[in-house]
């Protein structure tokens, strides 16, 4: 193939390394990698070959006055990644390639490596990489400079989704010179900028996601910020916020700009028992994730999250009850318990009236689900995975056992409202529920590697579990 021009690979999604002899096809000008995503590494190709929409930044002989970014010229793809600009050699080549006039131009990510020497200052470089105002998507990562160039976020009217990630020298990021004060991004994530301050006016996301970077959240206090509403509109701008891994002084302080949240993640931030401050700006949360694995009890705040419909706590080992106040979450429609190994679940689990889903998840001291189950009239779907002491799929008291029909039959104790029931790694459970007949409701029912209720359920398959439309049971 030596008069090979193009090799378009695109979708290749097994493709895991491609032979370091390509270099010797001297005609190969172009090489499309979109979706190779196996791909370990690009080998070094020759010296006029562009590889898209990854392409790597080589500095060439040291003779050389130039990288092979200048290559970049003359293409106009719709995405593009650069990596290892530290060997760019001139601000000037940057220029030559004129990013800003690639108007198809939607998808932009640059990247530098960390800890390795540049020819280039970063922000020299980025203040030339200028995209082009049809940008949609921008990821920074590695970048060394002290603070931004004018044109992030100020001349990208299009763009929906900013990233900027590990930056361990960026200080400030002053957002005030943004040239359309109405322009709200969809999505806007700090990763491992842990010196990084926003400065003056904040920049408005729908979403935001911050970890690893104590000083944005510390800094907003210090910021104007109007994200109560826009133009005309009184509905929030933020409504999902994520904070991971932030453990600064104050940390929560940071709630009061952000009014109106529907969804809020908490990922090892510390104790948060402390923390009755969260609730006064929360009054409008329906969905919250807390993760922590050094959490020893959950915050008492959680019983006054009045609008609060979903409710996820994960690896948090520590924890080994729900709280009381948890009762009057009666808008509550959605419980995971996820790698939660030491928490038992309450008897008043049935208060909770509006409960539609329930997923329990490696929990090593559970034996069944309490009774109270049986009130959930409107709970759709149980999920329960990896629960070694599980013996029961439901606690069924003697009174609950002596339940019985007009027809004398023993009364199911799962809500007749179930439609769904998955059973993962369960192995000490032998048995379906009695009466497990009478839920007309269940559609699909999956069983997989619980050697005893698989056997009681492949003998009960034609007779308890017949109205059962999609069953799978594997072992």
């Amino acid at each position: 193939m030596r008069k090979l021009r193009t090799l378009d690979l695109s979708e290749c999604i097994l493709l895991a390394k491609i032979p370091e002899s390509i270099h010797t096809l001297g005609s190969l000008k172009f090489l499309y990698l979109k979706g190779c995503d196996l791909l370990s590494r690009i080998p070094h190709l020759g010296g006029s070959t562009v590889s898209l929409p990854y392409f790597v930044v080589r500095a060439g002989d040291d003779d050389e006055s130039s990288s092979n970014l200048v290559l970049l010229q003359s293409t106009d793809p719709v995405e593009l990644q650069i990596s290892e600009l530290e060997n760019v050699k001139s601000p000037g080549e940057a220029d030559r390639i004129k990013l800003v006039e690639k108007h198809s131009l939607k998808d932009l990510k640059l990247e530098w490596t960390r800890g390795v020497e540049r020819f280039v200052y970063d922000k020299m470089l980025l203040k030339n990489l200028v995209p082009p105002s049809t940008l949609k998507k921008l990821e920074i990562c590695g970048y060394n400079g002290v603070s931004f160039p004018a044109w992030l976020v100020g001349q990208l009217p299009n763009l929906v989704s900013l990233v900027l990630r590990d930056m361990a020298n960026v200080e400030e990021w002053n957002t005030s010179y943004s040239s359309d004060e109405e322009h709200v991004i969809q999505i806007l994530e700090i990763h491992g900028c842990p010196m990084l301050r926003m400065k003056r006016s904040l920049l408005k996301a729908k979403s935001w996601v911050i970890s690893h970077s104590d000083n944005v959240l510390s800094s907003l206090d210090e910021c104007t910020v109007s994200h109560a509403s826009v133009s005309s509109s009184t509905s929030p701008i933020t409504i999902v916020l994520s904070v991971k891994y932030c453990k600064g002084p104050h940390r929560w302080r940071l709630l009061q700009h952000f009014t109106g949240l529907s969804s809020l993640s908490i990922h090892n931030c510390g104790d948060l028992t402390g923390s009755p401050e969260i609730t006064h700006h929360l009054s409008s949360l329906e969905a919250l994730c807390l993760e922590d694995e050094h959490m020893e009890e959950l915050p008492k705040w959680l019983g006054e999250l009045a609008s609060l419909q979903s409710l996820e706590i994960r690896w948090s080992n520590g924890v080994t009850e729900l709280n009381e106040t948890m009762r009057q979450l009666t808008m509550l429609q959605s419980l995971n318990l996820s790698y939660c190994h030491n928490l038992s679940l309450p008897h008043w689990l049935g208060e909770l009236t509006s409960l539609k889903e329930l997923v329990v998840c490696s929990n090593d001291v559970l034996r069944s689900l309490p009774e109270s189950i049986q009130q959930l009239t409107d709970l759709q779907k149980i999920k329960i995975s990896n629960c070694p002491k599980l013996e029961h799929v439901v606690n069924e008291s003697l009174e609950g056992m002596m339940k019985r029909t007009h027809n004398q039959e023993t009364v199911c104790v799962m809500p007749a409202s179930l439609k769904e029931l998955t059973i993962h790694i369960c192995h000490g459970i032998k048995s379906l529920p009695e009466g497990i007949h009478q839920l007309t409701n269940l559609k699909n029912l999956e069983i997989d590697e619980c050697y005893y209720l698989y056997q009681w359920c492949k003998l009960e398959e034609s007779k308890k579990l017949a109205h059962i439309q999609n069953k799978s049971f594997v072992w």
